[in-house]
C-alpha cells in the first residue's frame, strides 16, 4: 500500500511520485529563493550542463533566473553555455512561453540584463533567425507588449528604440489587443505612458 491510495469509495490509485529535480538543483533552488547569489553561482557552476536544463515548476532555466540578480551572473551563465547551444539558450522558453527578455522585463536591472542579452545577440543572429524581440510567449506577448502591460515604461522605451515596426510588437499575434489595451487592463494610467501607448496604437492604422 505504500505506493497506493485510498480514495473515497474505496477505490485504489497508484501514487507516482517523480523526481524533477537532482540535489544539487534543489540546493540551487534554496539559494535562489534567498537571493543569496554567490552560492547559486557557486552551485551551478560545479556542473555546467545544468545551466540549461528545467530549474523549478515554472519551466525556468539558470539563465531565467539570473534576471532577478545581476547583470554579472547573467553574463556569466550565457558565456558557459556552449558556443553551438547559446542561441538556443536565449530563445529557450519558460512554462508560461517566455523567454529572458520577457523575463527581465521585470528586472530591477533591466535595462543593464537587457544590453547583456543584446551584445549576445549581436555575435550570434544571423539572416535566418528571429530577433529575440519578435519571439512570443504562448499568449502571443512579445517582451515590449509585457513591458506596457506591467506599466514598465522605463524599459519598454529602451526596447523600443530597438526596433523599426512598433505596432508588429504591440499587438497580440491573435489581433486582439494592443499597446493601449494592455496599458488599461495593467491599469497604468501615467500620461506618459498612455501618451507612448497611443503613439505606437498610431503605428498600427
Amino acid at each position: 500500500m505504500d505506493e497506493m491510495q485510498q480514495k473515497e469509495g474505496g477505490e485504489l490509485e497508484r501514487v507516482e511520485e517523480t523526481k524533477l529535480f537532482c540535489e544539487e538543483m534543489k540546493e540551487a533552488q534554496k539559494a535562489a529563493m534567498k537571493k543569496q547569489w554567490e552560492e547559486f553561482k557557486k552551485i551551478m557552476m560545479e556542473k555546467p550542463e545544468n545551466i540549461l536544463k528545467q530549474f523549478d515548476l515554472f519551466g525556468n532555466t539558470a539563465i531565467h533566473v539570473a534576471t532577478r540578480s545581476h547583470t554579472q551572473l547573467l553574463s556569466e551563465f550565457i558565456e558557459m553555455v556552449p558556443a553551438e547551444e547559446r542561441w538556443n539558450a536565449l530563445c529557450k522558453k519558460n512554462v508560461e512561453g517566455n523567454t529572458v527578455l520577457h523575463e527581465i522585463v521585470f528586472s530591477k536591472h533591466a535595462q543593464e540584463m537587457a544590453d547583456v542579452v543584446f551584445r549576445f545577440e549581436e555575435q550570434l543572429l544571423t539572416p535566418q533567425k528571429n530577433p529575440l524581440l519578435e519571439l512570443r510567449n504562448n499568449e502571443g506577448e512579445s517582451p515590449l507588449f509585457v513591458a506596457a502591460m506591467h506599466g514598465k515604461l522605463k524599459i519598454l522605451k529602451y526596447m523600443a528604440n530597438r526596433v523599426q515596426n512598433l505596432g508588429e510588437h504591440f499587438r497580440l499575434s491573435d489581433d486582439k489587443y494592443n499597446a493601449l489595451h494592455a496599458s488599461v487592463i495593467g491599469q497604468h494610467f501615467r500620461m506618459s505612458f498612455i501618451s507612448l501607448c497611443l503613439r505606437v496604437c498610431e503605428c498600427q492604422e
